[in-house]
């Protein structure tokens, strides 16, 4: 049961964020709304940064390459594609195909890491799969080249960009801990 109560407070929370994060990404543009975010988010995570000094003795040149590049793609190009499509999009579209990330990363995971995943699992990751499609398809539009929305495939971009963060930021999270 607390598991259920936890997961709907994640679940309207989540959803709540989105809905703020659309409106602040129509006040502003998506490259300054990155930087008043990276720049809150520095400001926090400098309090922070003390306590894991000790955590980094694990870090190699290697490891560091791999995080700039994940944190580049994810964090910068995932949120300029998110912030944009909130910004023309409808947001419930945006939201629900941007937050289908997990499926990314788990494929990646099955295919590069070496994770498993059991049949009930794959049927779930079958039925996002197909709740994405027909989220984003224009049946109206089939037969011309326009098939998918702007903020629809903006949103695509962002689902990549964070799957395959999430995928591959476990490498350095064993490693350094």
């Amino acid at each position: 049961m607390p598991a259920i109560f936890f997961a709907l407070i994640s679940y309207f929370a989540w959803g709540f964020g989105v809905f703020l994060e659309a409106i602040v990404a129509r006040k502003l543009q998506p490259y300054a709304l990155i930087f008043w975010t990276y720049l809150f988010s520095f400001v926090l995570m400098s309090f922070y940064a003390p306590f894991a000094l000790g955590d980094l003795k694990n870090l190699t040149v290697g490891i560091f390459m791999l995080v700039l590049v994940l944190s580049f793609q994810a964090l910068f190009l995932g949120a300029i594609f998110y912030y944009e499509a909130l910004r023309i999009g409808n947001r419930v579209l945006v939201g629900t195909i941007s937050s289908s990330f997990p499926f990314v990363s788990v494929i990646l995971s099955v295919i590069f890491l070496g994770d498993r995943v059991n049949n009930q699992q794959l049927i779930a990751m079958i039925i996002i799969f197909l709740g994405l499609f027909l989220s984003i398809t224009n049946f109206r539009t089939i037969n011309s080249r326009n098939i998918f929305g702007k903020a629809s495939l903006l949103a695509l971009f962002t689902m990549l960009s964070w799957g395959i963060y999430l995928a591959f930021i476990k490498i350095p999270v064993d490693s350094i801990g």
